[in-house]
């Protein structure tokens, strides 16, 4: 069997979406043996491949069909949002074709398939351990490529809004073509101000800017070293929070603190964090849960309440257990990132349970609750959410469009500590934590769709304006491309109009660089 496969970065006479084309030579297999093989994937990989793919399709083209479907379901059970798929048969070669959007994640997916494939045609022996641990690697790959603006590309394929990447290989896309189009780095829009957005990356800057608007935030001491944890501890007291001044996640954050020891132990732990070269700050501890708040476009738009995972023991099970239990009904949500994550079972959670002279052994009574950390992040402990909307106070509502709009910053997700949002923060103790610039959208989708579908998101952060421009195809022979390229010179004046003629791209009467690109590539300059 010798496999090939060749892009066609646009448009196409297989498809009208970017793809990765197959082509297959079967040089030996017998047609009775491939049929074989592709059922035997089929009972192997239920999950990735459609029912009754075979009904009225030849063997070859089964074949190559099975292969294009089982990339296809692989790369959008992990955020991908493929539409587009199929296989053919020619004089001497199967074609199969899977669209991409990142051409490394097909091609993975490709190579996946025929490495599980060429295994068992050949009859060896493949355990569903290994093909297991296969796609598990593959998931870890497809995460280099995530679709961090999964939700909004989601909703722009429903509003038929073309989008691309915007530059190659970059986290960056396009939505719209032209004078109709916005370009996003995730959720955040390159109309979101520079300033902004790096304040909102350090702590102690975006926190002056907040107590320099009249903000609510807490008391807080940065320090570098552990020898000035104790007069950090006299200025803050207990309990108390200790953090990184970078960093995203809550990664190295600690929560609660009620002692001496709880804080050095905090310290370190923030220390060994990725962000942990930086300062450290110590704040004051507010009991509460976190809301997320986003702001889009300078309007309030949602508000969510963050809340630890709660067990609940039945006298028999073990914390552990529990856990577990929990974990196994989270797994239809594991490949989303934003959404309800597992709870992680590691060395942070075994020294919570120790606060509570507690461990992963220890058996909760019958329907004792205990809450799962205190941390405020609902990605990293895997808390669940709610929506609170339509019970935030307008004191709020206020507050966090007002930091937008000193910020610049277009997206805006907002982490308010309070015990009851209806409230004002003048009526009972609450604060801002933070604010940060290209905040996460899964947790929108977990609220329910009827409330938050991708179109709904996608129409409130990409806009109205965005979508196409008007487009003409000129077809002409080769000899007239001369004429046709002097007309448009003497006719096309205004910088607002661009047009392709042979290998020259031009906007007005400014022509551009193609850098021996062709086809798509050079209209992609226009777009």
């Amino acid at each position: 069997m010798r496999i090939t496969t060749k892009l066609f970065h646009g448009p196409n006479i297989y498809a009208n979406v970017p793809i990765v084309l197959i082509t297959i030579k079967v040089l030996s297999a017998q047609p009775e043996v491939l049929i074989e093989t592709c059922k035997e994937i089929e009972k192997l990989l239920p999950n990735y491949v459609d029912e009754n793919i075979s009904k009225i399709l030849t063997p070859y083209t089964h074949f190559g069909m099975l292969m294009s479907n089982f990339a296809f379901n692989l790369i959008n059970k992990n955020k991908g949002l493929l539409t587009s798929y199929g296989a053919k048969e020619s004089s001497d070669a199967i074609l199969s074709w899977v669209e991409f959007d990142t051409p490394e994640v097909t091609l993975k997916a490709i190579e996946l398939f025929f490495n599980i494939f060429l295994p068992l045609l050949q009859k060896k022996q493949l355990s569903s351990a290994a093909i297991d641990q296969a796609i598990v690697n593959y998931a870890e790959f497809a995460k280099k490529y995530s679709n961090y603006d999964y939700e909004l590309l989601s909703g722009s394929k429903s509003l038929d809004i073309p989008s691309f990447k915007f530059m190659t290989n970059s986290l960056y896309r396009q939505y719209g073509w032209g004078k109709n189009s916005r370009v996003f780095r995730g959720s955040s829009p390159m109309e979101d101000s520079y300033h902004g957005v790096f304040v909102s990356m350090d702590k102690v800057a975006s926190k002056e800017l907040l107590k320099s608007i009249g903000m609510p935030v807490v008391k807080d001491v940065v320090i570098q070293s552990r020898e000035q944890l104790q007069k950090a501890a006299e200025t803050i007291g207990y309990p108390c929070v200790v953090k990184p001044i970078r960093g995203a996640q809550a990664i190295g954050i600690s929560v609660n603190i009620l002692s001496f020891d709880e804080l050095q132990n905090a310290f370190d732990h923030a220390k060994q964090s990725s962000f942990g070269n930086n300062p450290i700050m110590i704040e004051e501890n507010i009991n509460g849960y976190a809301h997320r708040i986003h702001v889009v476009r300078g309007k309030f738009f949602v508000s969510i309440k963050k809340m630890p995972p709660i067990l609940i023991g039945n006298g028999i099970s073990t914390i552990q257990s529990l856990i577990e239990e929990i974990n196994i009904q989270r797994m239809d949500v594991r490949k989303n990132p934003d959404s309800l994550k597992q709870i992680q079972i590691n060395d942070e959670l075994i020294v919570y349970l120790k606060k509570f002279h507690l461990t992963l052994q220890s058996i909760l009574s019958d329907n004792q609750e205990f809450q799962l950390s205190t941390t405020f992040t609902y990605g990293v402990h895997g808390a669940s959410i709610e929506n609170t909307t339509n019970i935030t106070h307008p004191d709020i509502i206020h507050m966090a469009e007002a930091i937008a709009k000193v910020t610049h910053i277009d997206m805006l997700a907002i982490d308010y500590i309070t015990s009851d949002i209806s409230k004002s923060f003048h009526e009972i103790k609450s604060a801002i934590c933070e604010y940060n610039h290209t905040p996460g959208l899964g947790s929108l989708k977990v609220l329910g769709a009827s409330l938050y579908t991708p179109l709904e998101v996608a129409r409130t952060f990409i806009g109205d304006e965005v979508g196409r421009i008007p487009i003409f195809l000129v077809l002409v022979e080769n000899s007239h491309l001369g004429k046709i390229d002097t007309w448009f010179i003497n006719n096309i004046k205004e910088s607002s109009v661009g047009y392709m003629c042979g290998d020259k791209v031009a906007v007005g009467r400014f022509v551009l660089n193609t850098y021996e690109s062709q086809g798509w590539d050079s209209a992609k300059m226009l777009l």
